[in-house]
C-alpha cells in the first residue's frame, strides 16, 4: 500500500472506523514510508492497542530510516 512510496508526505484518514485492527493492519505500511510526514488518523476508535501498534511501528521505521541515511 504505502511500502515504498517515495513522494507521500501527508496520509488523512480521519472518521474511517479503523479500530484497533486497522490500526494494527495500517502500522507497518505507514513506518515504511519514508516521505511521510503528517499522519492523520483522528476520530478512528483506534483504543490503546492501535495507538501501541502505531507508536511501535513509527518508532521502528524511524530507527531504520535513520540508519538508511
Amino acid at each position: 500500500m504505502l511500502r515504498g512510496s517515495v513522494g507521500l508526505s501527508e496520509l488523512s484518514i480521519p472518521h474511517n472506523a479503523l479500530g484497533p485492527y486497522g490500526a494494527a493492519s495500517l502500522a507497518p505500511a505507514v513506518a515504511a514510508s519514508a516521505s511521510l510526514l503528517t499522519l492523520d488518523l483522528g476520530s478512528n476508535g483506534l483504543g490503546d492497542s492501535g495507538v501501541v501498534a502505531l507508536v511501535s511501528a513509527l518508532s521502528s521505521g524511524m530507527e531504520e530510516h535513520a540508519r538508511l541515511v
